[in-house]
């Protein structure tokens, strides 16, 4: 669907290179606290915009959220997620961004483990259908009845995939559309290459989820 993704540094995924000069905090720190899923680039980011006095305006936690959606689904799903009317709520502990609301519906979240983006059935069909989606999975009848039934969906039954890789969050697409959300363990090429294994560990599909 969308452009695939550049993938820069990853720390701590496989053999990728850690943290270097080239990638310290403005505080002269490397980043190699980050999360496994974390860009370099993204996690130097993060902290200008924590430090920053403008920080708590709209505009910047708009942009925040943008970039994430963009460095997670693809470039340009942000915008789209996340237009001028979205309501952005901080955690009343941290002052950090958490949920995201769109028409009064839920649809992202800030994960608080690793700063990543989890969607909601709003959010992961307002995605996939931005026709700039990277982040997701196809898939055939028996995997259809496994998301739908809650249950992991195996390797074999993926019949296309994005630009993804194990521990991304991933939208399920079945005949009639977007069918479940849930967690790569595999990469988007050892899915269609794999007969055996988890290919998706599905967090939600779309019957079970609740009102925010």
């Amino acid at each position: 669907m969308g452009t695939p993704r550049k993938r820069p540094l990853l720390l701590g995924h496989g053999s990728a290179p850690r943290a270097s000069d080239d990638h310290r905090l403005p505080n002269g720190h490397p980043v190699s606290g980050a999360s496994d899923f974390l860009t370099a680039d993204l996690a130097i980011e993060h902290y200008r915009i924590y430090r920053s006095p403008s920080y708590f305006s709209v505009s910047w936690r708009l942009d925040e959220l943008r970039a994430l959606a963009d460095v997670q689904f693809g470039k340009g799903v942000g915008e789209i997620l996340f237009p001028n009317r979205t309501v952005v709520k901080k955690s009343a502990k941290t002052g950090r961004t958490r949920y995201a609301f769109v028409d009064g519906e839920l649809v992202a979240s800030v994960r608080t483990s690793d700063g990543h983006l989890t969607l909601t059935a709003r959010g992961a069909k307002t995605a996939y259908s931005s026709g700039k989606l990277v982040s997701y999975v196809v898939v055939n009848k028996e995997g259809e009845v496994a998301c739908l039934q809650g249950k992991d969906i195996p390797a074999r039954s993926v019949v296309e995939v994005g630009d993804i890789l194990a521990g991304d969050e991933v939208v399920v697409v079945g005949s009639k559309g977007v069918i479940g959300i849930g967690r790569a363990l595999l990469s988007g090429e050892e899915m269609l290459r794999f007969d055996k294994g988890v290919a998706v560990k599905v967090r939600k599909h779309i019957d079970e989820e609740a009102p925010p």
